[in-house]
């Protein structure tokens, strides 16, 4: 296959107070972030809003210090997903366009001359991602569809490092799992409320153990930090306009209800929390409510910031110390958090709407 050609598109990279500004020459927007921690560049996928369906994917890789080291074009699809092969490559889940049919690709980013032919698989649309014994598989869920399992794809390279067969397999109902790896197993949790569902599970999609328990209080959102039948297990939770931190034991009694913050100038109940990222003893934790969205840092049981932006505003603001991040634009959104190291992450803000217009994606590098 051909290598990827360097874009014609024009960027550039600005740094104002703490947030690094790439504009580019059209309306942009990112598809995909990912830390290449071999060779300490940032790999952000952005869409362009072109008129040319083939060339509407660049991938812009910025160095350490963040500035731009090279921006290569995507000419066989759209909606990238990177992945890892085991020698350390980075490789590119893409929805290819070389068919009329809905089919996946999995290809090298850099070396592609290495690929006789593309293989076209039928699409896994993944969800988030988990390691698992010194590997990531990817689930995805339909969640239009609460009577459709839920799945896991694993991608298998050969001795050679290149790409080799995918395998698909079924996680047991209920469906809507959150999965966490532990001990060479997975730890899958779902809502079955008041319940919460705790299994056990290998891959091969045979349940080992399983329990019920309650967390004490009504909620409209969960999200595992630990999970373990021999120990305690911690969730985030949100009920109303709270999020707590609440504690498990093994019995799957509720040994501690920790309250971490609560929204009182914001409209209305969270609506959704997402995978937390781990920094170092801190965990930073997106979040939607119902104007708009924000994002917590959490650290030995305690909120030390909590960033919202509301609807119609062009800043976040810590409801906490009242400071704000500017992003003079309505439209930019946190739609990415990136871990980039033990101590540091990527917030990626970025346009969500197709109608908006704006030619900026802003990042700011949020050090523990």
């Amino acid at each position: 296959m051909q290598e990827l050609k360097k874009s014609n598109n024009k960027y550039c990279v600005n740094y104002v107070n703490g947030i690094i500004t790439i504009s580019a020459n059209q309306s942009i927007s990112v598809s995909s972030v990912f830390w290449d921690n071999e060779r300490a560049n940032l790999l952000i996928a952005v869409k362009l809003y072109s008129s040319d369906y083939r060339k509407n994917l660049d991938y812009i890789i910025l160095d350490h210090t963040m500035k731009i080291v090279d921006v290569f074009t995507e000419t066989e699809g759209v909606i990238p997903s990177f992945l890892m092969a085991p020698d350390k490559t980075v490789w590119v889940r893409l929805s290819s366009t070389n068919t009329d049919k809905i089919r996946e690709s999995i290809l090298p980013l850099e070396n592609r001359k290495r690929i006789q032919s593309e293989k076209l698989l039928t699409e896994f649309v993944d969800n988030f991602s988990v390691w698992y014994r010194q590997e990531v598989i990817y689930f995805s869920k339909d969640i239009f569809n609460k009577e459709k399992k839920d799945k896991i794809g694993q991608y298998i390279f050969d001795k050679s490092n290149l790409f080799k067969s995918r395998k698909i397999y079924n996680i047991p109902l209920p469906s809507q799992t959150k999965v966490m790896s532990k001990d060479d197993k997975l730890q899958l949790i779902n809502s079955k409320y008041p319940k919460i569902l705790h299994r056990e599970m290998l891959l091969d999609g045979v349940i080992s153990r399983q329990r019920e328990f309650s967390l004490g209080i009504e909620y409209n959102h969960l999200y595992p930090i630990k999970l373990s039948f021999d120990g305690d297990s911690i969730f985030y939770v949100a009920s109303n306009n709270q999020m707590f931190e609440i504690t498990i034991n093994e019995m799957g009694c509720v040994v501690k209800t920790n309250l971490l913050i609560q929204l009182n100038d914001v409209e209305d109940i969270f609506y959704n929390i997402w995978e937390p990222t781990l920094l170092n003893e801190a965990y930073v934790v997106r979040f939607n409510f119902k104007d708009g969205d924000g994002y917590i840092v959490i650290k030995q049981g305690e909120a030390i910031e909590c960033w919202i932006k509301q609807n119609g505003a062009s800043a976040y603001r810590d409801v906490l110390s009242k400071r704000l991040i500017e992003l003079e634009s309505e439209s930019l959104m946190l739609t990415n958090i990136q871990k980039m190291s033990n101590f540091k992450c990527a917030l990626v803000y970025s346009k969500v709407s197709i109608e908006s217009l704006d030619e900026n994606i802003k990042i700011h590098i949020f050090d523990v």
